[in-house]
């Protein structure tokens, strides 16, 4: 576990590496109960989860893998990631393990350049990284036969929102 402090826009921790290999940083916040039923289209009392993971590659390791971690939605992969621009990657949206499927990704680039894709029958999509930087890839997806309390607040859905952020290299 790593104690985050909040930075004027950002959190920060610190984690020293004992050794050369690949570790995955990850949180799992929850942001309480919202209220979403007084909408046009109500949206009921969603418990709201942000969640994001990325790899952090000390040496010279290989290119990693989006392995699952313990997150309920997460984007994971065998494939590499991309380690240079131009380079592909296929990441699999999985809810509790299983994929997901005609799911909707936003995929955002180092200059905020925004694309939505949808994941194929198998919870698969195709990426393309042509920039250097570091990209965002998210997913947000509700679950409406989740229902409990949570902090003193009955909540009658999930909503996880869930994000990949990869470092592509020139």
């Amino acid at each position: 576990p790593l104690d985050y402090e909040l930075q004027d826009d950002r959190y920060v921790a610190q984690f020293t590496p004992k050794q050369e290999g690949v570790y995955w940083v990850v949180s799992h916040t929850s942001r309480g109960v919202v209220d979403r039923t007084d909408r046009t289209q109500p949206a009921g009392r969603q418990l709201r989860y942000y969640d994001a993971k990325a790899p952090l590659v000390v040496g010279d390791e290989a290119s990693p893998q989006a392995r699952p971690t313990f997150l309920h939605v997460e984007i994971q992969s065998t494939d590499s990631v991309p380690a240079r621009a131009g380079h592909s990657f296929t990441g699999e949206v999985t809810y509790k393990g299983e994929q997901v499927a005609d799911q909707t990704v936003l995929l955002v680039s180092p200059t905020e350049r925004a694309r939505e894709l949808v994941t194929d029958d198998r919870g698969r999509v195709v990426m393309n990284f042509n920039e250097t930087g570091t990209w965002l890839i998210k997913t947000t997806l509700m679950d409406e036969d989740r229902l409990g309390v949570y902090g003193g607040e009955d909540y009658d859905r999930v909503r996880y929102n869930s994000s990949l952020y990869l470092e592509v290299r020139e």
